[in-house]
């Protein structure tokens, strides 16, 4: 089984990072990035190996504060690979409560689910100690005929479970509310022609296989969309797996549909407020790496990260990324990236897609069997009066209990204010915009974005209004 891989033989000093903005570096294998509504980074660092993984904190001056220390991390020499603290996500309702996930690969009954809370926890502060809460190695081992288990990433769903990628098990496995892990999905390997065989296949000694890693996971349109990362194959001829990663679409019946092929090393994936898929390719592959060799066997400086439109690449922000790892949003919009081969993270604009109108953004819906078009009745209205003059009112209904996030952005997609960061009950709400950002500064006359999630079923709007002073 090719397990995603940190070949820590490589690393290098920041300094060598890209001319990208840099926002913080030092980190010791940085893996997951998490923001919460103040600002305050949240990463997991899968450390050298000496059971020194840990999550640390960023303020937005850069300074690093540890936040929970001494969490297992392994190093396996044959396989040049180190397993530790890798997918964080808050607890759904309990938005200040982290969910992390520690994977190990090849330490019986050391992978497993950990909670910390965080909502008072600022820099400077002691470490914080978690709570283990479940071990997905006795599922793993007992209930399945998987060789191991190595949870990866992780995003609740609309029904409160957690659904967690395993880069061992070649899966999406399901922790519901109660406790009880199942499986969601696997993943076949393909071949070299790139035909996908199934989860179980038994394959021979002259075929070679790629297996196909499920690394980044995000909720979107009441689905899953999952990176299938590819390495080389598991028996001589190794062979180039260029084009064959991808991006697939997973329902909450188990249904995987490929949204996106002719991928490499696909390791993550978000989201805009405006429905548009931010992609991160970990790198090419290394055309002589050696057959006997374990690890992913990327070239440095050729990590990407790209833009889309509906399933289309609308621009590169970045093809120089050194092993990227992980990328998420700020509150204000703005993206960050992890940078694996220099222990950095660094921070891009996502400019705004002028001209296109807000129908034709975004994933376009893909025809599944049994699927309904209504599927999110969470619902946003267009703001009265538009274009309004001094104030306006934004409406909103909530079919369910939810944390809801609603916001005013400019056309760069840099947040002007924040309106509601709160959980809500099921209703009908009305939010007046005084047209001023956070500072209480009237902002100028022009075209503005309000966007409405509600981040436990993950939907996402958003609508244009005109400001006329």
């Amino acid at each position: 089984m090719i397990l995603l891989s940190i070949l820590i033989f490589l690393m290098t000093d920041p300094a060598d990072a890209t001319d990208h903005e840099v926002y913080t570096h030092g980190l010791v294998n940085p893996m997951n990035l998490l923001f919460r509504d103040d600002g305050l980074l949240f990463i997991s660092e899968a450390g050298t190996g000496q059971n020194d993984g840990r999550l640390s904190v960023v303020t937005s001056d850069g300074q690093i504060t540890p936040f929970v220390v001494g969490l297992p991390s392994w190093y396996s020499s044959t396989e040049r690979i180190i397993y530790g603290p890798f997918g964080i996500t808050w607890m759904p309702r309990d938005p200040h409560t982290l969910l992390f996930l520690v994977g190990s690969g090849i330490v019986p009954g050391a992978s497993s689910l950990y909670t910390v809370p965080s909502s008072d926890f600022h820099a400077g502060d002691p470490p914080r100690t978690p709570t283990l809460m479940a071990s997905t190695e006795d599922f793993i081992v007992n209930r399945t005929n998987f060789s191991g288990t190595d949870p990866y990433e992780a995003i609740f769903g609309p029904d409160g479970a957690i659904y967690f990628t395993d880069a061992a098990a070649n899966a999406i496995l399901r922790y519901a509310p109660h406790g009880e892990f199942s499986v969601l999905a696997r993943f076949g390997p393909r071949d070299e022609h790139g035909e996908v065989s199934a989860p179980d296949h038994v394959h021979g000694p002259s075929e070679p296989l790629f297996s196909a890693v499920p690394t980044g996971i995000a909720l979107y349109d009441n689905a899953l969309y999952v990176t299938l990362f590819t390495a080389h194959s598991e028996h001589p001829p190794v062979l180039d797996p260029s084009g064959l990663g991808r991006v697939v679409r997973v329902g909450f019946d188990g249904s995987v549909q490929t949204v996106l092929d002719g991928l490499t090393m696909p390791v993550d994936l978000a989201f805009t407020h405006d429905g548009r898929m931010v992609l991160l390719e970990f790198g090419r592959f290394i055309p002589d790496f050696p057959p006997d060799s374990s690890g992913v066997g990327a070239l440095r400086r050729t990590g990407r990260l790209t833009i889309f439109q509906g399933w289309s690449p609308a621009l590169t922000l970045a093809d120089d990324l050194d092993w990227p790892t992980s990328l998420t949003f700020c509150p204000d919009g703005d993206l960050f990236v992890s940078e694996l081969g220099t222990g950095t993270i660094l921070r891009f604009q996502i400019p705004h897609p002028t001209g296109i109108p807000q129908a034709e953004r975004g994933i376009p819906s893909i025809d599944l069997p049994g699927r309904s078009t209504t599927l999110v009745k969470t619902s946003l209205l267009q703001n009265d009066p538009n274009p309004f003059n001094s104030k306006t009112t934004i409406s909103y209904a909530l079919p369910e209990v939810v944390h809801v996030r609603l916001a005013i952005y400019n056309l760069t997609g840099r947040r002007i204010r924040a309106l509601i960061q709160d959980i809500q009950q099921p209703g009908r709400y009305e939010v007046i915009w005084d047209g001023r950002d956070e500072k209480g500064q009237a902002v100028g006359s022009g075209m503005y974005l309000y966007c409405l999630e509600a981040v436990d079923q993950g939907f996402v709007e958003a609508k244009r209004m005109l400001l006329i002073r």
